[in-house]
């Protein structure tokens, strides 16, 4: 197979070809066969050339989960330009820096999320907008597509070409967009039929749920991988517990993937007790720590397999948990984040930048085909954001065991140092959670005269308990300076869209109650 044939362009074509009427995608009670998808994203390719748009313009995207995603997807490809998916839960500035940073050509917007996209493309040098669910909008977004002829465009790709920029969450200073080349789509693929008992590996005529918003790398490469293996992806435009237990009973879902809190959410639905999990074999988690309580709660309930995958926007799937991993008697190892993902290379390197022995804390740095081509910077260039040594760094802090299995400590920079040793705040919330009063819990550092830095713990209760009796509990599984010096119990832990706690905001709550001001 040429370079040329798997770029997403050529993907598709074969898999449209090979099963034209096969459902590519549900969404609500449409469906969406293979040559649909490839004949409507041919006729946007068409559309944007039209439009005047050239190879490595951006195009924005502020929508919630449909086809017209994947179709704009595809049509981005196919016409050699790069969609960007943005957060349409953020403020108008906020789009407007992504918008201008990008220099982003066209937006097409959700009709409902027209004003806010109107407001954020004032002076961003966005020429176009097409607007979904127009109606009478001369703007239509179908209207548009559905002028231009079916047929491929004299566009042809290769595999280091973007077609994708995903924007960081931004929770700290300016979101950074990464971009994703044809080469990481193709990765994907592979990564399907390598991977040891292949539990990523779907087939014709399965359903698999996508809940996850398409701005998150789990909503956006996630439904490619599913769809250009043959499978259905059904997307959900809203997460809610009932809209995944009607879409498990509706389509007969072998498999969904969610982030631990939508598992959390689902669990406290009644109906999760009632209904048949029998065609469901897998349940993919990723993005957050999974206490073990919860892991094993869902385990009992779903009586599926299970894997986690651990991964960033900026590098794909770098370990993986798999489902031979999971067990009543695997429970150190469910700890881990798996093993080293087939195809990439993985280290753990000291500040020197020297490999570190198993069972030694370092900073995760990874090599491989499916990184990201860098970060794109305002003038129009990518900074590929890799040192002399080509490994990025993924400001993840962990140590492998003598087994090859992953272990994350936590953010570099979200690491306490307290009378000079180092505080992971993962641990301390990990050993919070295992108290059968704690639904979750948050740890940052508090600014301490004698210690430098001591932990604070944020923490969500499932049921009555007091600061003491946790702390008590902590001082038995922990070293003394690590245990939470105060503890403060809210209703929630503040998130981002993506399920990721937002420890700035702790961080920031932490130090007003301190009377810090800087």
């Amino acid at each position: 197979m040429g370079e040329t044939d798997r770029t997403v362009p050529a993907i598709l074509r074969a898999r449209a070809a090979q099963d034209p009427d096969g459902t590519a995608i549900w969404c609500e009670d449409r469906r969406t066969s293979f040559r649909e998808l490839d004949v409507r994203s041919d006729r946007i390719a068409t559309a944007l050339l039209a439009d005047g748009l050239r190879a490595g313009d951006r195009v924005a995207y502020i929508g919630k989960n449909s086809e017209r995603f994947l179709e704009m997807l595809h049509g981005c490809a196919k016409a050699g330009t790069v969609l960007i998916s943005v957060n349409y839960r953020l403020t108008a500035p906020e789009i407007h820096f992504i918008l201008a940073d990008s220099r982003s050509r066209l937006l097409a917007v959700d009709a409902d999320l027209l004003p806010v996209g109107t407001e954020a493309i004032a002076d961003t040098g966005v020429d176009h907008v097409r607007v979904m669910d127009g109606g009478d909008d001369p703007r239509d977004f179908d209207t548009w597509r559905d002028a231009q002829p079916a047929g491929p465009v004299d566009v042809t790709p290769c595999l280091e070409d973007p077609v994708l920029q995903i924007y960081t969450s931004g929770t700290t200073g300016f979101p950074k967009g990464a971009v994703i080349p044809h080469r990481s789509f193709a990765g994907m693929l592979d990564l399907a039929h390598n991977v040891p008992q292949q539990p990523l590996r779907w087939y014709e005529g399965e359903s698999i749920l996508c809940p996850m918003p398409n701005f998150h790398v789990g909503g956006s490469l996630f439904p490619f991988w599913v769809t250009m293996q043959g499978a259905t992806i059904v997307l959900m435009p809203n997460f809610t517990p009932d809209a995944v237990l009607d879409a498990v009973e509706t389509h007969s879902a072998a498999a969904f993937v969610a982030v631990p809190e939508m598992l959390q959410m689902i669990l406290a639905n009644p109906r999760t007790e009632t209904l048949d999990y029998s065609r469901l074999r897998y349940i993919y988690y990723g993005a957050a720590p999974m206490s073990p309580e919860l892991l094993k709660r869902c385990m009992d309930t779903f009586g599926c397999r299970f894997t986690q995958t651990y991964g960033m926007t900026e590098h794909s799937v770098i370990g993986l948990l798999g489902p031979d991993d999971h067990g009543p008697d695997l429970a150190e190892r469910m700890l881990s984040v798996g093993q080293r993902t087939p195809g990439m290379e993985t280290e753990i390197l000291d500040p020197a930048g020297d490999v570190v022995p198993p069972g030694v804390v370092g900073e995760i740095c990874v090599k491989s085909p499916a990184m990201m081509l860098g970060y794109w910077r305002s003038d129009g260039t990518v900074d590929p954001s890799v040192d002399a040594n080509g490994w990025f760094h993924t400001g993840d802090a962990g140590c492998y065991d003598e087994s090859g299995y992953l272990f994350l400590k936590d953010r570099i920079k979200d690491m306490l140092i307290s009378g000079g040793e180092n505080v992971y705040p993962a641990e301390v919330e990990r050993v919070l959670g295992e108290h059968p009063a704690v639904l979750e819990a948050a740890v940052v550092g508090l600014t301490d005269p004698q210690w430098g830095e001591v932990p604070k713990a944020y923490v969500v209760r499932r049921s009555d308990v007091d600061a003491a009796d946790l702390q008590a509990f902590a001082r038995e599984r922990l070293a003394r300076y690590k245990v939470p010096k105060e503890i403060e119990f809210i209703d929630a832990l503040p998130r981002t869209a993506s399920g990721k706690v937002r420890r700035r905001d702790l961080r920031e709550r932490a130090r007003q109650e301190q009377g810090v001001t800087a």
